[in-house]
């Protein structure tokens, strides 16, 4: 190409290697003027001196996830990876082999609609604000949460409590009788696992009466007494 500079004619320099071809290429240099061509649709341009121009395409974050509530990782040094999103209620963890993340099911406490614990913490379902009714047995009740009302068998006038199963290590319990007209006497020292250690019997004769126990954090089986409130019916 020849351009004219006042009376004199100069030719411009070689143009080789300058031409861009294609929407989107891109002017580079090694040792000479060359061309970029354009790359897939959301790759990113990343320096790289490895390369003859010093430049790469290289996938992208929007390259890479390609769904709703995709994660984004990395595989392995330098390396992006999609994690695709979980089902409902799953939790984020590491896998098996502590390479990558993973998507799996819950395990372990969990908080039911009811407001009771499940699970293998302390606690268990020994946590709840809403007490539950208990029917005696041949003397017996199984303690489920930390709040229950206690009822005669057959709903007979009146009944004694010798044992309460549900046990462990620091857990709570609060006991009432289940009817004004019906009384609960829990007697104390019975003997085996969940005897109630107590400061003599107690008669639960109105259902605003109270017992509360804490299990024994020597063995974990014992109730022992830590209050009682006789308030009538």
């Amino acid at each position: 190409m020849t351009k004219i500079i006042g009376s004199a004619a100069l030719t411009a320099p070689d143009p080789e290697g300058e031409n861009l071809t294609s929407k989107g290429d891109l002017h580079g240099f090694s040792d000479e003027n060359t061309r970029i061509p354009i790359s897939t649709n959301n790759f990113s341009l990343l320096a790289d001196s490895a390369q003859a121009l010093g430049l790469k395409w290289a996938a992208s974050p929007t390259s890479i996830l390609s769904g709703s509530s995709d994660l984004l990782y990395s595989s392995s040094a330098n390396t992006l990876a999609r994690l695709a999103k979980g089902s409902a209620a799953q939790v984020l963890t590491m896998n098996a082999g502590a390479t990558a993340p993973e998507w799996a099911t819950a395990s372990g406490v969990s908080l039911s609609d009811n407001n009771t614990w499940t699970g293998t913490n302390i606690f268990n379902s020994f946590l709840s604000s809403t007490p539950t009714e208990l029917t005696l047995s041949s003397g017996v009740v199984t303690a489920t949460r930390m709040c229950h009302s206690i009822d005669t068998e057959g709903d007979a006038s009146t009944d004694t409590c010798t044992h309460i199963n549900g046990y462990g290590v620091g857990r709570l319990l609060f006991v009432q009788t289940a009817s004004a007209d019906r009384d609960v006497t829990y007697q104390d020292e019975q003997g085996g696992n969940g005897t109630l250690n107590m400061a003599g019997d107690f008669t639960e004769d109105g259902n605003t009466d109270v017992l509360c126990f804490v299990c024994r954090f020597s063995d974990g089986n014992t109730w022992s007494e830590i209050s009682r409130s006789n308030n009538g019916n």
